[in-house]
């Protein structure tokens, strides 16, 4: 007889040393190999999950993903599907370098250079391995059978498929290095994505920093109103430290402008009519007005001569500046703004930069020379108001983005960096994907460049080796050693060096579901093997939408979106209600969890909580999964097992008239079950079958309190026999160990005759079409 866990009242129910025992029956009987060659040749079905990043020991909020997936997979290869589809874990990336960063107590970029960049890669690899080996274990612990091993996106057959897909988008024009504002982390020195600033770990409170500026008028256009002669230009701005950059001033062409003047007072001043009494209050009256072509021609001074020229800027007219909010007059900063940075492209302005790459503005900028661009912010205040350049009061700002991985306030600069143009290529999308990083771990952009600037891309190591004229097929395709391979240009015949930007770790996650297909050998059949049936699960609250962006690149590259459905995971969250994250310090760690309650409890939790807008987990909560469900749903297959122990034909015996409500209802629960997983509302699903197994212990008393020759006791015992079987089968995909462990006590009951030895090598079941009084307990056994 197969040995079971101990045996033992359901209140002192021991989960984990079930899931113990289980897990070293699939190995004696080999049922996870099994369970994946008996649908060979069967329909395909795939299933992607997001992949979690090796930056730190797997949290809780990496298990809701891994469980859904490992749940869908189950079930459908009950339902006769043969699933497809790995799994994968994200080795690459600037979460990965800070973290290492920290272990070597290296501040930032300039003492990696000095650490030396082929030891830091080194050290980050290690790291990866290291945190990859940790997720595989929760995987192995949550009962997630992975099949092959998870593809790590540092591998180098992992880097030459990404090549392939960047070769395909270069060379279809959806790929391309320009220059423009991006957000730029001054500590990591590179330029982020606007997928960045969705993490929630990127916002946070700003200084009081919106602020009124007076801009002397130097000329006048021709024909102007004399009476502006030594007026100033009132402009709002929120970030006074780009008045460093300032290179004109802008104003709407078709809006009313008021020359201002207070009683007592003579100076005038200029500023939206609409925006007088909003921002500068009732002491003020209007002198004249203009239009704002009228002001388009002016020049005007520049403040605290923070520019290093003393020579008088433009005023320009723009239709984007703004009227609802501020002055109406906006100090242009083309270094730090789009629509700034667009401006002065029409107008042929310049685009002065003065800080450094580590956020620092250069020593000979007055006032702020050497200042934190974010420290600057203070010091020019209190100089603008010594100088009365200022009009208080000072007034609150919106709040700024820090990056999400080492704290650092954002800035907006213009940097060169490779654009995914995913504006063409999804027309949904409004802005394109920034993919590009000035970092040193991740898969290298395999672009080379001559000094005429053409550029070649080479797809894969073999054909890199043809352009260099040496076999390359076996180096380590990351930096340092990549940066060393030179080139022929094969338009010019000059010499090419490769790029010096690496990849957004994101678009190596992204690339996951096609990786698996050995591109480049299998490109000709790239387009037949994109996932065509099955599910991709994400998270609904991490930034970046990697569902949505599998679809992107999946259609991008080949014309061909992925053919399959989208499960967004809500996060989990503590108990202050924010999403757990590496970056906010608040994870929870899963496997201390799991030795306590049990993978099915956890598992459990991370299916029945998807309908809940954030799933807070708490001990409580698990407690009461334990308690609620399978504590009773131990009971009830204890009672069965005893019932069948004293019934003398329990498996033959026709349910009485008042056992036929339970078998409809079981009916009924094999519908709902099925819909919701099929609806993708799993956690309908596991609510159905929460609410059944409270109907059928309360169905067992009666039967357990009749007579024990009697001819009741007999079929409620049969009858008690299908409905736990079906419901077994039900709870199977989304806990495994217990219903593993019910089910082989059933079989050497023989209660499951000519049933497989694992439940996961059992069918889904499936509702019968007959009516109540007349099914037939055999229909739904094998079924």
């Amino acid at each position: 007889m197969t040995r079971h866990a101990s045996d033992g009242p359901a209140s002192r129910l021991d989960l984990p040393a079930i899931e113990s025992t289980v897990r070293a029956r699939w190995v004696e009987l080999a049922v996870p190999g099994r369970s994946m060659t008996s649908v060979a040749g069967a329909p395909e079905w795939t299933c992607w999950s997001e992949p979690p990043t090796a930056a730190g020991l797997p949290g809780v909020h990496d298990v809701p993903a891994q469980a859904l997936r490992d749940t869908y997979l189950r079930l459908k290869r009950m339902q006769g599907y043969a699933p497809r589809g790995g799994s994968g874990v994200g080795c690459h990336g600037m979460s990965i370098e800070v973290a290492v960063e920290r272990e070597l107590g290296l501040p930032g970029p300039v003492e990696i250079e000095t650490y030396g960049q082929a030891r830091f890669n080194a050290r980050c690899r290690e790291f990866a391995l290291r945190h990859s080996a940790a997720f595989s274990d929760l995987s192995t612990s949550l009962g997630c059978w992975q099949g092959e091993p998870p593809h790590a996106t540092m591998d180098p057959g992992y880097v030459e498929s990404v090549w392939w897909s960047l070769c395909r988008l270069y060379e279809a024009g959806l790929l391309e290095q320009d220059e423009r504002i991006t957000p730029y982390c001054p500590r990591c020195r590179t330029p982020l994505s606007a997928q960045d600033l969705g993490h929630p770990g990127s916002r946070r409170p700003a200084a009081n920093t919106g602020v009124i500026v007076r801009f002397r008028l130097a000329t006048l256009p021709d024909g102007a109103n004399p009476r502006l002669r030594g007026a100033d230009l009132l402009a709002w701005t929120t970030r006074p430290w780009t008045l460093a950059g300032n290179a004109a001033i802008a104003v709407h062409p078709h809006q009313s402008y008021a020359l201002a003047r207070r009683s007592g007072h003579d100076d005038g001043v200029i500023v939206a009519e609409a925006r007088l009494a909003p921002m500068l209050g009732e002491d003020w009256h209007v002198a004249t007005e203009v239009s704002g072509a009228d002001l388009a021609g002016a020049t005007y001074l520049p403040v605290l001569n923070l520019t290093g020229d003393t020579r008088p800027l433009p005023v320009i007219a723009g239709y984007f500046v703004g009227t609802h909010a501020g002055t109406g007059v906006m100090p242009l900063a083309p270094a730090y703004s789009d629509a700034d940075l667009d401006a002065a492209r029409l107008h042929g302005i310049g685009a002065p930069d003065p800080l450094g790459p580590d956020g620092r503005f250069a020593a000979e900028v007055p006032v702020i020379g050497g200042a934190f661009f974010a420290d600057a912010d203070q010091i020019l205040i209190a100089a603008l108001t010594d100088a009365g350049a200022l009009l208080p009061p000072v007034r609150p700002a919106d709040g700024e983005h820090a990056c999400w991985r080492c704290g650092t306030p954002l800035l907006q600069r213009t940097t060169s960096a490779w654009y995914l143009r995913t504006s063409a290529g999804w027309p949904a999308d409004d802005a394109d994907w920034m993919i590009s990083r000035t970092r040193y771990w991740g898969t290298p952009l395999p672009f080379w460049q001559c000094t005429d600037g053409h550029v070649t891309c080479a797809e894969s190591l073999a054909q890199l080796s043809e352009l260099a004229g040496a076999d390359l097929t076996g180096i380590d395709p990351h930096r340092p050693q990549i940066d060393e391979v030179l080139i022929t240009c094969p338009r010019c015949a000059g010499q090419a060096s490769r790029v010096p930007h690496v990849l957004d770790a994101r678009y190596d996650a992204t690339w996951l579901p096609f990786a698996e297909q050995r591109l480049p050998e299998a490109a000709g059949s790239f387009v037949d093997n994109t996932p065509h049936n099955g599910l991709i699960i994400g998270s609904a609250g991490r930034a970046g939408g990697w569902p949505a962006a599998v679809r992107q690149i999946g259609t991008m590259v080949n014309g061909r979106s992925p053919a399959c459905r989208v499960l967004l995971v809500d996060a989990v969250t503590d108990a202050s209600g924010r999403a757990m994250s590496r970056g906010l310090g608040n994870v929870a760690e899963p496997l201390p969890l799991i030795e306590r309650y049990g993978a099915d409890v956890i598992r459990w939790f991370c299916v029945a909580r998807q309908a809940e807008r954030g799933m807070l987990l708490s001990e409580a909560a698990l407690a009461d999964i334990a308690d609620r469900v399978f504590a009773r749903y131990w009971l009830a297959a204890s009672m069965l097992l005893e019932l069948i122990g004293t019934s003398e034909d329990s498996q033959n015996a026709r349910p009485p008239d008042a056992d036929l409500t339970l078998m409809t209802e079981l009916q009924t629960l094999i519908a709902d079950v099925t819909a919701g997983f099929d609806a993708l509302k799993p956690a309908w699903s596991a609510a159905r079958i929460a609410e059944f197994i409270d109907v059928l212990v309360s169905g067992c008393l009666p039967a357990a309190e009749a007579e024990r020759t009697s001819p009741e006791h007999a079929a409620a015992a049969g009858t008690m026999r299908v409905c736990l079987t079906a419901l077994t089968r039900l709870m199977a995909p989304i806990a495994p160990f217990i219903t593993d462990e019910v089910w082989s006590r059933l079989r050497d009951r023989g209660a499951l005759p000519g049933q497989p030895d694992s439940v996961h090598l059992a069918s889904w079941p499936r509702r019968t079409a007959a009516p109540a009084d007349e099914t037939d307990a055999d229909d739904l056994e094998s079924s």
